[in-house]
């Protein structure tokens, strides 16, 4: 969320009460979280998100069959 601008890193996975308060007053407080938060809504409503997936599966679908590298997964599959 901070590289991105929208928010306020925290430098942990499990945040107490006490740094979860000043960092969301600062969120909601600040116009420019707001604004970066606008922009990238913005940037994702251009995303055909189903096309994009279809095109990504396709695109390993067909390395997989012209031979490409498999995963380990499913090599052990066979």
């Amino acid at each position: 969320m901070a590289w991105s601008g929208v928010g306020v890193n925290l430098a942990t996975n499990a945040p107490t009460a006490q740094a979860l308060r000043p960092a969301i007053r600062a969120v909601l407080d600040d116009p420019k979280f707001r604004a970066q938060a606008a922009l990238h809504a913005e940037q994702a409503r251009g995303i055909d998100t189903e096309s994009e997936i279809l095109r990504i599966l396709r695109q390993q679908v067909a390395m997989n069959y012209r031979g490409a590298p498999q995963t380990r997964r499913a090599a052990a599959k066979r």
